[in-house]
Order: structure tokens, then sequence, then C-alpha cells
């Protein structure tokens, strides 16, 4: 662990008007049964992931730049269903063509909202299910509910 937010255990707390950028591992870390807020931050260039939830958490993420993280935008899983919404979600993983995803789900029990978010093309994210597949938007995994997308920047 290096220089990023981690919170275990840990509710109610609101991560706000933040530069998260360039941690070794994720910008943010959540872990935990509990309700947190991420609201308008910069999270960049992580080497990991933008956001990384696990173990039940379930965080309203909204309205941030999450852009040009190595591996994923936002990660999902062991039972977490975070509230993806209003977003600018940009290159992470490489973009449309990388290794990566703007969202990942691990989890096929659980359907994540990331509804009225930029995927950076007007055709959505890169999905076979997107009608416009194969567009040049970030990727997002099977049990993303993505449908209606900005087609514009937040």
């Amino acid at each position: 662990m290096q220089d990023r937010i981690y919170l275990s255990d840990s509710g109610n707390n609101n991560i706000s008007f933040c530069n998260i950028s360039s941690n070794h591992y994720d910008g943010i870390y959540l872990t935990g049964n509990y309700p947190n807020e991420i609201y308008a931050n910069i999270i960049t260039w992580n080497t990991r992931s933008g956001i990384n939830c696990t173990s039940s958490s379930d965080p309203t993420i909204k309205s941030n730049d999450i852009e040009n993280n190595t591996w994923y935008g936002v990660w999902s899983g062991e039972g977490s269903d975070p509230v993806i919404n209003y977003n600018n979600i940009c290159n992470n993983g490489g973009g449309a063509s990388g290794p990566g995803y703007g969202v990942y789900n691990y989890d096929s029990g659980v359907t994540i909202d990331a509804l009225h978010n930029w995927w950076n093309d007007a055709d959505g994210p890169n999905h076979i299910d997107n009608d416009n597949y194969p567009t040049l938007g970030d990727r997002a995994s099977d049990d993303v509910d993505y449908d209606p997308w900005l087609t514009t920047k937040a």
C-alpha cells in the first residue's frame, strides 16, 4: 500500500474535490459494507485501479474524472455494488482496445448501475451488447448496466 486512500469497514465518508493520482496500487481502495461517497475528484494515472470496491462495499461514485488508470477505472468484486453515475470514464486499461476496463464487475450475481457516464465516445462503452459495438469508448464488462450513457463529457 502506498499513498492511496484506503477505507476498511469505515462508513459515511465523503471523498470530494481531491486529485488522486500516480499511486502505486489503487487510487481509492474500499472494503466493507458501509456507504461512502466519492464525488467530484480527479482519479488518474494509478497503477492498478482508479477505484477498487471489494468485500461488499457499496459507494456512490458520482461526477468524477476517472482517467488513464492502468488496469481499471473502477473494479468491483466480492459482493460489492457501487453506483457509478455522471462520471467521465476515459482511457482506463488502455482504452477501447486495451486489456483493462473502464468499469469491471467481477461478480456475475450483481449488476452494477453505471448509467449516465461519459465513456470517451458518443457511441458509449465498448461492449459486445452495445448496439454500436465496437466503439472507441472504454470497455465495460458483463453485468454492468451502462445504457443510457452520456454523449458528451460530464
